[in-house]
């Protein structure tokens, strides 16, 4: 209805937000109803309070735990499949799981996926993944591994120590040279 009566232009400005402010009231009042069997009817303005709190502090929590979400990165020592792990902690309280079971609906593997090719600071391995049309978590996290087991190969291989040679004989001081 609210946006009906936007698009024509039916209402001023004020009766706008008075309509809003209206329904925001009775989205309030019908939440009080809600809390008032929980709380018994004896219950106290202060059980009041922290019920509100508690049902807000879930609002802000979630928008945080989204926030440390997007900022978990690779740390030098950690595998992908420790930050996928990571990842997935952190998805518990960011409301990428729909809550109704029965969809079966849930965004926590692209969401991780996406993540991990945006804040990997492996470039290669950010090309052989956006070079797939639609990689799956699976193959994001199995291209992952193979691109960190062949770079630290590389590295042995491009580091190697000199082998030191003991007790080597030298065809000049042989008694047949």
């Amino acid at each position: 209805m609210e946006v009906i009566i936007s698009a024509w232009s039916i209402i001023s400005a004020p009766m706008a937000l008075s309509m809003k402010l209206i329904k925001n009231h009775a989205c309030f009042c019908s939440l009080i109803e809600k809390l008032l069997p929980k709380l018994h009817s004896e219950g106290t303005y202060e059980d009041l309070i922290k019920a509100l709190s508690d049902i807000y502090r879930w609002e802000i929590q979630f928008i945080h735990a989204r926030v440390e979400f997007n900022r978990c990165c690779l740390k030098p020592s950690q595998t992908y499949r420790e930050l996928m792990a990571e990842h997935r902690d952190s998805t518990k309280m960011s409301r990428y799981v729909c809550p109704n079971s029965s969809y079966q609906c849930s965004l926590v593997d692209e969401n991780i996926r996406d993540v991990i090719i945006i804040r990997s600071p492996h470039r290669d391995f950010q090309a052989a993944l956006l070079q797939k049309k639609a990689p799956t978590f699976e193959q994001a996290l199995s291209i992952a591994e193979v691109m960190v087991i062949t770079s630290r190969t590389i590295n042995v291989i491009e580091n190697e120590e000199p082998v030191l040679q003991v007790n080597k004989l030298d065809p000049k001081d042989s008694p047949n040279g």
